[in-house]
């Protein structure tokens, strides 16, 4: 009986031995082949047939106006035509604005700002920047070394998120009255 389960030990360390050092087989790599490099023309077709998300189509626009988001109110994208267009409308100073971009490449097809829309009295500043700051000046002790800041801006509320100190605080300020609001 010893002599049966010595040569079992000795056959299941045999086979373990193998199976884990000997007769490691490499994978095989197939070469690789230009079409496999480089997308096919028909990838490459529906790919740029993807619309791109409004919120890049809405931020070609306004760094177009050189304008900031917060600016416009009332900002509509519109469904792709059968052209592959997309509208942007809104309002710039409650004066109608609009504009036409490609869905799939973001180019500008047409716009329509009349110049008085665009007019920002030379010392009105950023309303984000604004809202930032008076987030910021609103805690004690304040000096500076916010970190992963972010504002956001929904019904003339601009929503100011940032990590200071070890803690996160986040604010709502009223653009319209200018100041921050519960």
């Amino acid at each position: 009986m010893k002599k049966t389960i010595s040569l079992l030990c000795i056959f299941v360390l045999a086979v373990s031995l193998l199976c884990a050092c000997g007769g490691k087989k490499e994978p095989e790599t197939q070469p690789q082949t230009k079409e496999a490099v480089q997308p096919t023309e028909k990838q490459t077709e529906e790919q740029a047939k993807e619309p791109l998300d409004s919120s890049v189509l809405v931020e070609k626009v306004f760094d177009d106006l050189n304008l900031s988001l917060a600016y416009a109110d009332d900002i509509m994208v519109h469904a792709m035509d059968a052209d592959g267009n997309i509208e942007i409308s809104f309002k710039l100073n409650s004066i109608d604005c609009s504009y036409v971009l490609n869905g799939t490449t973001g180019a500008i097809v047409s716009k329509n700002v009349p110049p008085e829309a665009v007019e920002v009295p030379a010392n009105s500043p950023d309303p984000f920047e604004k809202a930032i700051n008076t987030a910021m000046d609103s805690i004690e002790g304040y000096s500076g070394g916010a970190e992963n800041i972010q504002a956001s801006m929904s019904e003339g509320i601009i929503e100011v998120n940032f990590d200071w100190n070890g803690q996160h605080y986040t604010f709502h300020y009223d653009m319209n009255q200018e100041k921050l609001v519960d």
